[in-house]
């Protein structure tokens, strides 16, 4: 879910764009069940659009995608050489960059 904001030089767009970001965080260890969550995050990006001919335009972005950060607890149990689970005490983020194209068609009324 994001918003843009730019300027318009004749045929040619600049942008920024920003807002919500929601991804599906799936994460196991080989030693236990999977465990996953909607995570909710923010986006934040910039790109280019051009029109190349009536009612058809071209862009280009980049976003970067920063969802809230994991920890592991019971469910990253790992066990030792004795067979005692320990649990680590590990963080991990999900960042993400994106870059992506595309050909968009105006419909007019």
């Amino acid at each position: 879910m994001r918003g843009r904001a730019g300027y318009a030089l004749d045929r040619f767009l600049v942008y920024g764009t920003g807002g919500a970001a929601f991804g599906n965080v799936r994460a196991s260890f080989s030693n236990g069940p999977a465990s996953a969550a909607t995570e909710a995050g923010w986006t934040v990006g910039a790109g280019v659009e051009v029109a190349f001919a009536p009612n058809w335009s071209a862009k280009g972005e980049y976003l970067f995608v920063n969802l809230a950060d994991g920890s592991c607890t019971t469910d990253c149990a790992i066990v030792d050489v004795s067979g005692t689970p320990v649990i680590p005490n590990a963080t991990v983020k999900f960042n993400e960059s994106i870059v992506r194209g595309g050909v968009n068609y105006r419909f007019s009324l």
